[in-house]
């Protein structure tokens, strides 16, 4: 039942929808006579992932033709610092993945990665794919990569406090730099009904297990805090823990008036203000790509698909609350999403 389901997936994702990326790198040089009955992978920037983690990559290759043909090359821890794969039990493996016995590349004509649960007594593994390649026997060297979907996604953001009902500009309403939500500001008077939801990123199915997740850093705290996770941009996200009067707008964001939710080393800082001191260029909000379950929910995984500096004040004239209210692009960062090279070679014993 799996292995039709899944294929039955994949077929589509080819055919267009999230998640899938099709990614080959030709040469010039036409068919060459290499080995293929293994997968040589070269990973670049892809994220650590060890066993206090709770979770682990899991390698697969599948023929979206014939539904029955999908097969798990195996589990791996990756240490980027270290370059190296780990086996379950931490120890060096090689980069080297072997086929099922008797196969080759030209048996199947996809391949991909999942984020699976560690421990995982699953053989048949989750939809929770998130880089992958077309095998394209003419090609030598594949490239897997993230949805080609996420070099076009964009995004805005305002700091506005919207859950305290009070939009005062003036310097009595600080609290207006203490809110930040992902939404663009209609021209005319900034209002509740002016803002109107800010990202434009896929939709994120359940199947996937991957959220989205904003993050805002000011210069000088331990940790950047949480905005909030969500998959469909245009609703609210899944917690607003630092708001006032509990109300949550239909946008993804975070008014951070609340202090009694956040941890022990800011909680006198607030109600915070999220604009940065004269020449604080390292102050940022930023959107990541979170596997689901969240292997660490207090820290961001290393997967940014948009992110900006906060404001920051440029003089000294310059009001912080003069920043409040503006709409704030945001850049696209899916060229430094991680990619694994694949080359086909021959097993290893």
């Amino acid at each position: 039942m799996f292995k039709n389901s899944l294929i039955t997936v994949l077929v589509s994702l080819l055919l267009g929808a999230c998640f899938l990326f099709l990614g080959c790198d030709d040469d010039g040089n036409g068919p060459q006579d290499l080995g293929n009955t293994a997968l040589k992978l070269a990973p670049a920037g892809l994220p650590s992932l060890m066993e206090d983690d709770g979770l682990v990559y899991e390698l697969w290759v599948a023929d979206t033709v014939d539904e029955s043909t999908i097969a798990s090359l195996g589990k791996f821890f990756w240490d980027n610092d270290a370059y190296e794969f780990l086996d379950l039990l931490g120890s060096p493996r090689s980069d080297v993945f072997n086929l099922p016995e008797g196969k080759t590349t030209s048996d199947y004509n996809l391949m991909f990665i999942t984020f699976e649960p560690y421990p995982d007594t699953d053989e048949e593994g989750t939809l929770n794919y998130a880089m992958s390649a077309q095998i394209i026997e003419e090609y030598p060297i594949l490239w897997m990569k993230f949805d080609e979907m996420f070099a076009e996604v964009a995004g805005y953001y305002v700091l506005t406090s919207l859950s305290d009902f009070n939009l005062d500009e003036s310097d009595t309403a600080a609290y207006e730099i203490s809110g930040l939500w992902f939404a663009e500001v209609t021209p005319g008077d900034f209002g509740y009904n002016s803002l109107t939801p800010g990202l434009l990123v896929p939709t994120l199915s359940q199947q996937a297990n991957m959220t989205y997740e904003g993050w805002v850093y000011m210069q000088g705290w331990e940790e950047p805090l949480s905005l909030g996770k969500f998959r469909n941009a245009q609703f609210r996200d899944y917690s607003n823990p630092y708001i006032d009067n509990q109300y949550a707008p239909l946008l993804p964001g975070e008014d951070f008036l609340m202090p009694d939710d956040a941890p022990a080393w800011i909680i006198d800082s607030f109600p915070l203000v999220l604009v940065g001191d004269r020449g604080d260029t390292a102050s940022q909000v930023f959107i990541t790509l979170e596997p689901y379950p969240d292997p660490d929910e207090a820290n961001p995984f290393p997967l940014v698909l948009l992110s900006r500096n906060l404001p920051f004040l440029t003089g000294p004239s310059d009001r912080k609350i003069s920043k409040a209210h503006k709409q704030i692009t945001m850049g696209n960062r899916y060229i430094n999403l991680p990619t694994i090279q694949v080359t086909r070679t021959a097993r290893e014993d």
